[in-house]
């Protein structure tokens, strides 16, 4: 089995060189020549020219980089002279080659495992319960419209907002049928989800208890648990650091205790507690043509809602606190690799698609704020000189390492806080 700290060296350098990559072919597309193209920074460790470029790896692997003919400040050839069209395509080709990555490995993870679903069975709040719908209730139509899994319930709230609809529920083998009017597309219940685990991470405290896939939670202390969120909840509540566990795998029923694993949410900074264990949700397949479609969605949704975070941090929303560095993105992804494959590729593309998002920030060295750069001149009419684009790089550099030594503080103090 490939090790989790290669996977991590596996994913983190993909980013780069496939960032840097597609700044190297649109370039040469361009016909604007490419002296240099490096994986990491400093010394060089190997190196190899083909036609008129030298591909290098060199020591310290946190970025890379290409050489373009013309591309210092005061150049009057090569990219500097191209167009603003042809600068701005190499520049946003980096970004673009992320965002097409996680494209791709969306695919892949939808193409090979499916899509993972969850079954329209549900648990009414009040005023659903006054209707008629019970706990455990399988939608099975709404307006004789066939309800196959949860996104179909959620459409159907959107589209018949302040109508009355007819529900066909499956109740003890028998079908019900409930009017209910809808008022809003917020849904009067929440997901029914049967608690069998799917995967459980390796060195959990799941996993040394001996908990495998398919086993069902049926008791927390003196708790019965007929859903997977009672588990959640109970489990979640660090003020009991140990719990009492039953579970059934086929005919037996097994217990032992379970020592709670404290740890933080990544976006709130709330402790919570864990077990390493993951659901199991219904997985449909999904046809190539669907897994492409489907995939591109995601990543635009993906890609604005890493905007979103953005925002939220910015105005407080989130505390600052989930900002993490090399050290969180290597971490989240030692721990993708302990939940297997398809957990690692949803990752991978998730981090690729917000690489993408990052570097179209307007920080003159990002390739957003070198594109703002660019278009400024454009729209002046006028170049700028050496001397102004080196302010406009030193605010850059300076913005950037104040973003990494205080992401890079964050790591630190997680760190000495686990």
């Amino acid at each position: 089995m490939i090790s989790p700290i290669l996977l991590v060296a596996v994913v983190i350098g993909s980013l780069i060189i496939i960032h840097e990559f597609g700044h190297l072919i649109i370039a040469k597309l361009c016909r604007i020549q490419v002296e240099t193209f490096s994986v990491g920074f400093g010394p060089v460790i190997l190196r190899k020219k083909l036609g008129s470029t030298e591909y290098r790896l060199s020591l310290i692997p946190l970025g890379g980089y290409i050489k373009m003919a013309g591309d210092e400040l005061d150049a009057t050839t090569g990219f500097n002279a191209a167009s603003f069209g042809k600068k701005t395509a190499v520049i946003l080709a980096g970004p673009a080659s992320n965002f097409l990555l996680g494209i791709i490995l969306t695919v892949i993870l939808f193409a090979g495992f499916g899509f993972t679903t969850i079954a329209p069975k549900i648990i009414p709040q009040p005023q659903a319960i006054q209707a008629g719908f019970e706990f455990g209730d399988e939608i099975i139509s709404i307006n004789q419209d066939t309800i196959r899994d949860w996104q179909d319930i959620e459409n159907q709230f959107e589209n018949l907002i302040n109508q009355t609809a007819i529900f066909q529920v499956k109740r003890d083998n028998k079908v019900v049928e409930i009017n209910y009017p809808i008022t809003s597309d917020t849904l009067p219940f929440s997901a029914y989800v049967v608690p069998i685990i799917d995967r459980v991470k390796k060195s959990s405290p799941a996993h040394k208890i001996g908990l495998q896939k398919g086993d069902q939670i049926i008791q927390i202390d003196t708790f019965p648990v007929k859903e997977w969120s009672e588990f959640v909840e109970l489990i979640r509540d660090v003020t009991i650091p140990t719990r009492y566990l039953r579970w059934q795998r086929g005919d037996q029923i097994l217990d032992d205790s379970i020592t709670i694993t404290i740890t933080k949410d990544e976006l709130t900074q709330k402790k919570i507690g864990a077990v390493g264990v993951w659901v199991r949700l219904p997985e449909k397949p999904m046809p190539a043509i669907n897994a492409i479609t489907t995939s591109i969605s995601r990543s635009f949704y993906v890609a604005v809602q890493t905007f979103v975070i953005i925002y939220k941090v910015i105005t407080g929303e989130i505390p600052k606190s989930a900002i993490g560095g090399p050290v969180m993105v290597g971490k989240l992804t030692y721990e993708g690799a302990q939940w297997g494959i398809k957990y690692l590729l949803g990752l991978w593309a998730i981090l690729s698609i917000n690489l993408c998002v990052i570097n179209l920030f307007p920080v003159p060295i990002l390739d957003g704020g070198r594109v703002l750069l660019y278009a400024i001149e454009s729209a002046i009419g006028k170049k700028f000189t050496k001397k102004q684009w080196e302010i406009a790089f030193y605010i850059g550099y300076a913005l950037i390492a104040l973003l990494l030594i205080f992401a890079l503080s964050n790591d630190i103090t997680r760190l000495i806080r686990r």
